[in-house]
């Protein structure tokens, strides 16, 4: 098992969307987990930014509009379009809607893969500090995706 294994998994049980590439103004700034950053900079050979001139993920295709790391993209990017309040503008329907609660779950889920590899910041590709919301959230709910009390 690789160190990534644990978080294919994970990635395996968000639903899909037929995807139009069509929200490539929605590719800028982004929080990842550490895991999934280093992945991605072992990948391309340098760590992910934000374009200064346009705002884009240095990670668009501005061409043909695909992520140049689509198959290891990180969880908010898989969560795009599936999660209610980040609906795709331009038509794109999932296979399953997420709640809001739902989708912050996936992401926790994948923050604590990463906390479990001993990587526990989360890393962004904007030059600030986005802090978790899991406190504020209080986790007061049971868990969708493996229904244990969290």
């Amino acid at each position: 098992m690789n160190i990534y294994s644990e978080l294919d998994e994970l990635y395996k049980t968000v639903p899909s969307i037929q995807c139009q590439k069509k929200c490539q103004e929605s590719c800028g700034p982004i929080n990842m987990t550490e895991l999934e950053w280093q992945r991605i900079s072992k990948r391309i050979g340098f760590d992910p930014y934000v374009d200064k001139k346009d705002g884009t993920c240095c990670l668009l295709n501005k061409e043909n509009g695909e992520c140049k790391v689509y198959n290891i993209r990180p969880m908010i990017c898989r969560l795009w379009g599936l999660v209610e309040m980040m609906k795709c503008p331009h038509g794109c329907v999932p296979d399953k809607v997420l709640n809001n609660l739902l989708g912050f779950e996936f992401l926790f889920k994948a923050d604590e893969i990463s906390k479990e590899r001993g990587m526990p910041l989360k890393k962004t590709t904007y030059p600030i500090v986005i802090s978790s919301i899991k406190e504020p959230l209080g986790f007061l709910y049971k868990s969708e995706i493996d229904g244990k009390d969290n």
